[in-house]
């Protein structure tokens, strides 16, 4: 790493050997240690990064200095040592996260280096607000690494709300070098994903290279659909026997003691947006199941009290299915099905040139419970099996074949030779299971990352089919359709491609041969395919602009695991009364920390002590400019009242011009009136009016001079 490692025993105290016996106990009592103001700050940057790294609250800093120089009375840095809840959180603020930011902005900024962005929003409880967090994907040496960049909050989610998100959070950025937006797939995402790719197309000519959504997130949904898509509710099931039992000890005791349950075996949590991680949820169910029965059995027979809850109502309504078992065991063998790809694929490494091959394998597998042999023996490309009509009831098996797993074919036997079932109950059961896959696999061939251009393609930088002779032409179409996707997206000359090719077929006929064994035992899952290439190609001259188009497509994110994850360290830091400024400069430093591989390897040289130096006047700066913010917006809050006011006032002006008016006239028609009539009644009618319209003119008079000084007072401020 590039980072220079603290050596910690620096900040002690050294004595100096004395050199005779005679002056050891003089030298020991005149010996004073002097520590210097960059000993006690390096002390004070390591207490910082344990607060946050631990999630420490900055208030448990207080009285550290009494602590410490209690715990080492010997230590003048303990003494010296001063780093209360204040300084801590200005230190973390606006002294250690300022110059780790910087640390990676100025590597994204150096040269022509490529980096893709990732971001995801979720709800921050605490600020109540939704927080888009960025991160970004680089070249770090001879790897591809992912690392928080920053965060942004807003109210609204909208395609222009998230795009001004984007353009604030990244503008340090340089945005030429952006080749790739990773993201989840709502239809906002998509939208924003647009402008974005129009403002680049519009200002550089670029194009972002496209591989969808995320695929992690795709494979969970078509999961989630496929088993909604049954009918069962099996997640209603999972969530109420963990309802039943949880926060409730009496309950949970009397549970145990009823059932006998000698493992001491209770319900997992069960979480429904993500299906996949629920495989150990779906196996404690089916565990479990005797004893519940046991339970509401003895319940039932009153030996145990009654919980009177709606979860213990579903439980019981569920218990009387004959099937959950079967259901609950075929969910189970669709899950695991699926787990090994989302297992593989949450990792950092660089993944999207093994992403075709695993999704078409896990594709294939479900298709084929249910499909015809026949038909699946045509689709042998990735493009053939997309472009089998799963809704096609001709391509289907007879539902009396429906590969359900082996266990829920157990049980289904078991229940129809004990007669608990009939036939007609276990073929609409087949039929729903069906349906389940059905709908499963039609999400996939519409959402699958398999649809695009460079995904179908990448498999040319899979060392283990470079090792296979018999791809080699293969290869060569896969970099072929690659090169045509760059250069239409802009990102390469097509003047190059030609001897781009030439250096992949030269690199597979010598360097590949002369390291056979070390490509063809290549694993995807223990190696980094990154280290491996950068190790073969990056000092090969023969084939550095193939190199340089690796290092492009080595960047790109094949799913949203990082950003997933750092919503788990999001909860860990919030707290009440944690202010925006704050979330970002503990994530700052807690990625960072995760980068380097803990406070040991934290690099405290010159530019991170002077930025630490400068944490309290940018702190007292900040106040600053708080406080006039604050200012500016008490006057305007006074400046808008007032215009209101003078609005107010000028509105009621032109009532009382306007009834002033009225009244006049009025008594002018009825002075007429009367003098053509001679009728004295009407002469009365008209005075009063004019009595009327003569206080309205005094109080017009009045509001004029208030409307005066208001709207003088008004230009004065």
């Amino acid at each position: 790493m590039f980072f220079t490692a603290i050596n910690i025993q620096q900040f002690m105290p050294v004595q100096q050997p004395t050199t005779t016996a005679s002056t050891i106990g003089t030298q020991r009592q005149s010996q004073i240690v002097s520590v210097t103001k960059e000993a006690t700050m390096k002390a004070e940057i390591l207490w910082s990064l344990k607060v946050t790294q631990s999630h420490y609250s900055f208030h448990s800093s207080e009285q550290t200095r009494q602590l410490f120089s209690a715990m080492f009375p010997d230590s003048e840095i303990a003494k010296n040592f001063s780093c209360g809840q204040t300084k801590c959180a200005y230190i973390c603020s606006y002294g250690l996260a300022p110059h780790f930011k910087s640390l990676l902005t100025n590597k994204l900024k150096s040269g022509d280096e490529n980096y893709v962005l990732l971001f995801d929003e979720s709800l921050n409880r605490m600020t109540q607000s939704k927080q888009c967090d960025f991160h970004v994907r680089f070249w770090n040496g001879d790897q591809v690494q992912t690392q928080f960049f920053d965060i942004e909050f807003m109210g609204h989610a909208r395609a222009d709300d998230l795009k001004l998100a984007f353009e604030k959070g990244t503008e340090a950025l340089p945005k030429k070098n952006m080749l790739q937006i990773s993201m989840d797939g709502p239809n906002v995402n998509w939208s924003f994903y647009k402008k974005v790719e129009q403002s680049l197309a519009d200002e550089y000519g670029l194009n972002l290279l496209n591989l969808g959504s995320c695929g992690l997130h795709i494979v969970n949904g078509a999961f989630q659909k496929g088993l909604s898509s049954t009918g069962w509710r099996i997640d209603g099931f999972l969530r109420a026997i963990y309802q039943l039992l949880h926060d409730c000890p009496a309950r949970r005791e009397e549970y145990l003691k009823v059932t006998e349950a000698q493992d001491g075996l209770l319900p997992l949590s069960f979480c429904p947006t993500r299906w996949v991680e629920n495989t150990p949820v779906l196996e404690r169910a089916l565990q479990i199941l005797p004893n519940l029965a046991t339970y509401v059995s003895a319940v039932g027979g009153k030996r145990t009290p009654n919980p009177d809850t709606k979860s213990f109502d579903e439980v019981c309504q569920a218990l009387k299915n004959p099937l959950l078992e079967a259901q609950i065991n075929f969910a189970l063998s669709v899950s695991k099905s699926v787990t090994p790809f989302l297992t593989k694929y949450q990792t950092d490494k660089p993944m999207v040139p093994f992403l075709a091959a695993d999704l078409h394998k896990m594709l294939k597998n479900l298709m084929c419970r249910f499909i015809k042999p026949e038909v699946m023996q045509e689709a042998k490309s990735v493009k053939k099996l997309l472009d089998v009509d799963i809704k096609l009831p001709t391509n289907y098996i007879d539902y009396s074949s429906v590969d359900l797993g082996y266990v829920t074919n157990r049980i289904l036997k078991e229940l129809r030779a004990k007669q608990k079932v009939g036939a007609s109950t276990i073929m609409d059961f087949r039929r729903s299971c069906r349906d389940g896959l059905v709908a499963m696999v039609d999400k996939l061939q519409q959402k699958s990352p398999l649809k695009y251009i460079l995904v179908k393609n990448m498999g040319f930088l899979d060392p283990v089919n470079m090792a296979d002779e018999k791809q080699t032409d293969q290869l060569k179409g896969m970099l072929r359709r690659t090169l045509a996707y760059l250069v239409d997206q802009g990102r390469i000359n097509e003047q190059d491609c030609d001897e781009i090719i030439q250096q992949y077929a030269h690199f597979l006929d010598d360097v590949v041969q002369k390291n056979h064994s070390a490509f063809a035992d290549f694993n995807s899952l223990s190696d980094r395919v990154d280290t491996f290439l950068h190790s073969c190609m990056s000092k090969e001259n023969e084939v550095q602009k193939l190199w340089k188009i690796c290092r492009q497509l080595l960047l790109l994110s094949h799913g949203q695991g990082t950003v997933e994850r750092g919503f788990s360290v999001n909860r860990k830091i919030e707290v009440e009364n944690l202010v925006e400024d704050t979330y970002r400069a503990q994530r700052m430093i807690v990625d960072h920390l995760r980068i380097v591989g803990g406070i040991e390897n934290v690099a405290v040289d010159k530019e991170l002590l002077l930025s630490v130096s400068c944490a309290r006047q940018r702190y007292i700066d900040s106040l600053e400019e708080k406080r006039k913010k604050e200012e500016t917006q008490a006057k305007n809050r006074k400046r808008k009242a007032l215009f209101e006011e003078i609005e107010e006032l000028q509105s009621k002006k032109k009532r009382l011009e306007s009834d002033m008016k009225a009244l006049v006239e009025s008594a002018d028609k009825y002075a007429l009136k009367a003098e053509s009539t001679g009728q004295v009644t009407l002469i009365a009618k008209s005075n009063s009016l004019r009595h009327g319209a003569k206080e309205k003119k005094v109080e017009l008079e009045h509001l004029e001079k208030q409307l005066s000084e208001k709207q003088l007072h008004f230009k004065s401020k």
